[in-house]
């Protein structure tokens, strides 16, 4: 089973090499997604039309639990395709809903639109929007404008910039932290107190219940007392690559077992652990 994907869309004269696309690609290795970039043609062909093609070979690895990431004219294409497609959240850094009115304006033409907003929001569950305080081709009042259109705060970053290479960002960690509070999945038991394990997160009186479709690695990190567990039952790839992204079902019938009984397993582990 492929994992699902995050998507970096660049902007005007860029390429995936550039900016903090390559380091944000490498944090996200070993996660439960791969990342595409896709080659986007600039700034001869830049048109929606051309962009659209070059994006026609990576759209077998879109569905609804995709990521977009679009920066500065990356945004327009990525808002483009949330009207076409549902999926998981988007990220859109140093960019605009509309034309900007900066000396890019007319190569970007072709990507604005009058946007149906409503088909946007339901097509995407969750919206971050970042900018620099000091962007010197989007003034703050058009980044304010993309986050009242996409229903979201506004993330300004003092002194950030185009939030480029050129202003100091080759890496990025605030947007890495917003993207793992988003792929890494919150798993909820019951607990005398709130407490937080890595990015999981317990509340007090709310039951757990692990079934096939959640992630190997997740659940042995949310709960170490499943791993003897698993290791009983023959299942001893836990720190392996693929169980950060496999699920209990794929994970246990490679073994020849049944995901629902090996489920009853885990899930008396934890309740007496919680007791």
């Amino acid at each position: 089973m492929e994992k699902p994907t995050i998507f970096i869309f660049y902007g005007v004269e860029g390429t995936p090499q550039e900016n903090w696309f390559p380091w944000l690609k490498k944090e996200l290795k070993g996660s439960r997604y791969q990342v595409i970039i896709p080659p986007l043609p600039t700034p001869q062909k830049q048109t929606l039309k051309d962009w659209l093609k070059a994006f026609e070979p990576y759209k077998k690895h879109l569905n609804s639990e995709s990521i977009f990431i679009g920066h500065s004219l990356g945004v327009l294409f990525t808002l483009n395709l949330i009207e076409k497609f549902k999926i998981k959240a988007a990220y859109l850094v140093a960019g605009f809903g509309k034309l900007p009115g900066n000396k890019f304006d007319e190569g970007m033409k072709t990507f604005a639109k009058k946007f149906d907003w409503k088909k946007i929001r339901q097509n995407c569950k969750k919206f971050y929007v970042f900018a620099g305080d000091n962007d010197p081709y989007v003034k703050l009042t058009i980044s304010k404008d993309l986050s009242k259109k996409t229903q979201t705060d506004l993330i300004l970053v003092p002194n950030g910039g185009h939030l480029n290479q050129s202003a100091g960002f080759k890496k990025f960690p605030l947007l890495l932290e917003k993207i793992q509070n988003v792929i890494t999945p919150s798993l909820k038991a019951k607990s005398h107190s709130p407490f937080q394990i890595e990015e999981v997160t317990f509340e007090k009186g709310e039951i757990i219940e692990i079934t096939p479709d959640m992630i190997i690695g997740d659940v042995v990190l949310a709960f170490p007392e499943t791993l003897p567990v698993l290791q009983n039952i023959g299942i001893h790839c836990i720190g392996c690559y693929a169980a950060t992204f496999e699920s209990i079902q794929e994970g246990v019938t490679k073994h020849g077992l049944d995901p629902k009984k090996v489920c009853k397993e885990l899930n008396k582990a934890i309740r007496n652990e919680l007791r």
